[in-house]
């Protein structure tokens, strides 16, 4: 792992003490629905990219989701 796996954890925690611990203060369920598995999956995704797994890229299907509906 590199110095991106820091920065990653470095960036969640930022983002933990301003987004949610603001919204567990205040009992905001609704947003913590959301919020947390967000947050879960991008730090999963960034922690495994950090360690050297690569993702399939997600822009071949998009444009062809758009030709087929904009008929191009």
């Amino acid at each position: 792992m590199d110095e991106s796996f820091i920065i990653y954890i470095g960036f969640y925690v930022l983002l933990i003490f301003t987004d949610l611990i603001p919204d567990i203060r205040k009992k905001d369920k609704k947003s913590l629905w959301i919020f947390i598995p967000v947050f879960i999956a991008t730090l999963t995704m960034n922690i495994m990219s950090a360690a050297g797994f690569s993702f399939p890229s997600i822009n071949q299907p998009i444009i062809q989701i758009l030709k087929n509906t904009l008929h191009m």
